[in-house]
């Protein structure tokens, strides 16, 4: 399983039509509804067999920790996302200005510590879930959210977007 799958791409895969033969014990579709295959992600989530991370799931975190030195890159690349806000640089080009390897941008984001909510546009998961956190109580409109958040169209639809996938959860 490729790491950090959005939840209902998951979900929209195991409801694809098998391509098995007809007598084959897996060939019947799955009759589950949205709630009941929610149930069993959470269930494989309790049982520590997957992790779920804002609307995206993935198998367990089994990555080699990173050294002192990667990891005090790492952190500085996550304290400049931080403090540009809803508004953040390009993860691989502030990755590549302080020398720290693409693979390790992907491990941060496989690790769930980097959220990649749109081509190009990531945030640490703590940043993330501040700016969400706005929204609780209504679904705003991409103009409401740039306006309240003082960001740009393109920051406020992928924003807009990662809020609609948490809430379907």
């Amino acid at each position: 399983m490729r790491p950090w799958l959005r939840v209902d791409s998951v979900l929209a895969e195991v409801r694809a039509t098998p391509s098995r033969p007809a007598g084959h014990r897996g060939a019947q579709a799955l009759e589950l509804t949205d709630a009941e295959l929610r149930a069993v992600l959470d269930a494989l989530c309790q049982a520590g067999d997957v992790e779920l991370a804002g609307g995206r799931v993935r198998l367990p975190s089994r990555d080699a920790a990173l050294g002192p030195e990667m990891r005090g890159r790492a952190d500085r690349l996550l304290t400049e996302l931080r403090g540009a806000g809803p508004s953040p640089p390009r993860a691989e080009a502030v990755a590549r200005r302080i020398g720290l390897p693409v693979a390790v941008v992907e491990g941060l984001r496989q690790s769930g510590e980097l959220v990649e909510v749109a081509p190009g546009i990531d945030y640490p998961a703590d940043v993330l879930d501040e700016l969400l956190a706005r929204f609780t109580e209504r679904a705003p409109s991409v103009a409401e959210a740039r306006d309240e958040l003082g960001t740009t169209r393109r920051y406020a639809a992928a924003l807009v977007a990662e809020l609609e996938v948490r809430r379907r959860r």
